[in-house]
């Protein structure tokens, strides 16, 4: 991509960072917050637009696009009741895994939480119900809090982002450098791209022998799989961190960090997400919960070191 740098206002940064995405389709219904952004994409026809008579049908059409393409869905609403109407949309593409980037704008940043005209706090609102949700105010932060929304919406288990953008933040001027997704996921400065590499080091891996293994074998013995993840982890974070090879040293340096539990810990702690399945899919109120727990049978059976399910331990679900 031409990676000329120039000065632009933030909505046609919103705009200019979509296409770096490949989006050509939003849905959405406008309003006076996000006016600014959407006189900048009058200024794109290569971008679709598809008006809605609701946010919330904007909000399912971009949830369903996402479905039915496999790319990211955007939807654009203003702030107040435009976003609040989203609400719905959002939750449905949590449940469901859907990629979808919720963009909405707010009131000025000098009139945040004084009780504005339309000010709503929609972060905060879909916050259980998104995978991150971000608030801008400063217009330099913008491009990249869009390009981080659109690699965490599609990593790992796909799910809603919501982009709540302070109006002043689309009106006010920076420079701009267009940058492709594969771009900044390997550009060093970026957050997003530190932590996909803490999780996946690019770091060159040592040649173990046989021996090497059955020395992890032994000394990783009666560690659960969520320990062994965390020596591994670890000992991957050094590396990258200290910027070197991996080293087989890091590993036992890791095991030596990590303290595995006793059998009797285990099976207890297996008991309690047992118990704690059960209440969650069985008991739709607490006289079920009560009534349930009453007629359990104990999960250890005869053996005395499981927790029971009549224990008396309690789990808040």
């Amino acid at each position: 991509m031409n990676n000329t740098t120039k000065k632009i206002n933030g909505s046609e940064i919103v705009i200019q960072c979509l296409k770096e995405q490949g989006v050509d389709t939003i849905f959405g219904y406008p309003g006076g917050a996000i006016l600014n952004v959407y006189d900048a994409l009058y200024a794109h026809p290569e971008i679709r637009h598809i008006l809605t008579a609701h946010e919330q049908g904007a909000s399912h059409a971009a949830d369903g696009y996402a479905r039915s393409t496999g790319r990211v869905g955007v939807c654009f609403a203003t702030s107040g009741p435009g976003a609040t109407n989203l609400t719905t949309g959002v939750a449905t593409a949590y449940m469901d895994s859907s990629p979808v980037v919720f963009i909405t704008c707010n009131v000025n940043s000098d009139l945040i939480g004084r009780d504005s005209f339309q000010e709503v706090d929609i972060a905060g609102v879909t916050l259980p119900v998104t995978k991150c949700s971000y608030i801008v105010s400063n217009v330099t932060k913008l491009a990249d809090t869009i390009r981080e929304a659109f690699v965490i919406a599609r990593s790992g288990r796909p799910g809603p982002v919501l982009i709540d953008i302070q109006k002043n933040a689309t009106a006010a001027e920076c420079e701009y450098t267009p940058m492709t997704p594969e771009e900044f996921l390997e550009h060093p400065d970026y957050r997003i791209a530190r932590l996909m590499k803490t999780h996946h080091p690019s770091v060159s891996y040592p040649d173990i022998d046989i021996a090497d293994i059955d020395r992890l074998a032994e000394m990783t013995e009666g560690f659960i799989g969520s320990e062994i993840e965390q020596v591994v982890i670890s000992a991957l974070c050094d590396a990258f961190f200290e910027n070197r090879a991996l080293k087989f040293t890091d590993f036992e340096k890791a095991i030596e960090n990590t303290v595995p539990l006793s059998r009797t810990q285990k099976e207890e702690i297996l008991a309690i997400r047992q118990w704690a399945n059960v209440r969650a899919v069985s008991a739709s109120s607490k006289e079920n919960v009560e009534k349930y727990s009453n007629d359990a049978e104990p999960l250890g059976g005869d053996n005395p070191d499981i927790t029971s399910a009549r224990g008396g331990r309690r789990l808040d679900i």
